[in-house]
């Protein structure tokens, strides 16, 4: 869902609202998938986030808030876990970082806007 105000663009992503044009970022989604063998999926999705916003100020997750128990670990071995960033980072240093990831088999990253 796009909405606009007064030059600003915001999208609406699974229930996650991030303005688009207000700054000179790469913005970014991303969904992580786990390896089997991972059991600790919610340390693992909390630690990625404490890393990414060492990166930047602007990052959204879903599921949101990650809390260690069974309906987050099962969403986020379903449906992978979502993160949403503005950054000033190239598409492929982003491929690259999560592509060298620990313990992630698989991830979907879409560039959202390009500045």
């Amino acid at each position: 869902m796009l909405e606009s105000t007064d030059n600003q663009h915001f999208e609406t992503f699974d229930n996650c609202t991030l303005a688009l044009s207000t700054t000179t970022a790469n913005t970014f989604k991303v969904t992580l998938f786990f390896e089997e063998s991972c059991q600790i999926v919610c340390v693992r999705s909390y630690y990625l986030l404490i890393q990414l916003k060492e990166m930047t100020d602007v990052v959204l997750h879903n599921p949101m808030p990650i809390i260690d128990d069974a309906t987050t670990r099962q969403v986020i071995k379903e449906q992978g876990f979502k993160i949403y960033l503005k950054i000033d980072k190239s598409y492929d240093e982003m491929y690259r970082y999560f592509k060298n990831t620990p313990f992630i088999c698989d991830f979907e990253l879409l560039q959202l806007y390009k500045n």
